[in-house]
Formats: structure tokens, C-alpha cells, sequence
């Protein structure tokens, strides 16, 4: 898993086919604590989504997942 500020990393790592995931952090401002407080947020997202060969753009007000994940209703458990 990756978390970046880089923008175009976020295109790369969707280009690529494998990969364990990345999360792209998007402040609005880039200060330290707000730089930490998307990356904790952004773990909490990672360890409740399988982030495998996905990409997160994480924003203030949304997170955007790509691919886009699929809802698996308690009929389709079973």
C-alpha cells in the first residue's frame, strides 16, 4: 500500500495491472497535521477495503475508489 501526494502517481498505479494499492491524499492545505490526519483516515479506509490493483483519491469531503467497489449483499454470501 501507498499513500502519496502526487497526483500522477495516482494515474500510474491505475495504469498498472498489479499492484497493492494506493491511496492519493488531497488537502486543501498542505500543512503537516492535515497531511496526518488524511493518512490516518486513509489507513482506517485501507484496513476495512481491499485496496488490491485499486486507487483511493482521498478529499475532504469524498473518498473516490477506481475501480469502484461492489456491494455483496448477505444473499450473495451464502
Amino acid at each position: 500500500m501507498l499513500l502519496t501526494l502526487d497526483r500522477d502517481f495516482g494515474r500510474l498505479a491505475a495504469a498498472t495491472r498489479s499492484h497493492a494499492g494506493a491511496i492519493v491524499l488531497r488537502p486543501r492545505d498542505a500543512n503537516q497535521q492535515m497531511i496526518v490526519e488524511f493518512a490516518i483516515r486513509a489507513i482506517g479506509l485501507a484496513a476495512d477495503v481491499d485496496m488490491s490493483n485499486r486507487v483511493a483519491i482521498f478529499e475532504e469531503e469524498r473518498v473516490r475508489i477506481r475501480p469502484p467497489l461492489t456491494l455483496v449483499t448477505p444473499k450473495d454470501q451464502a
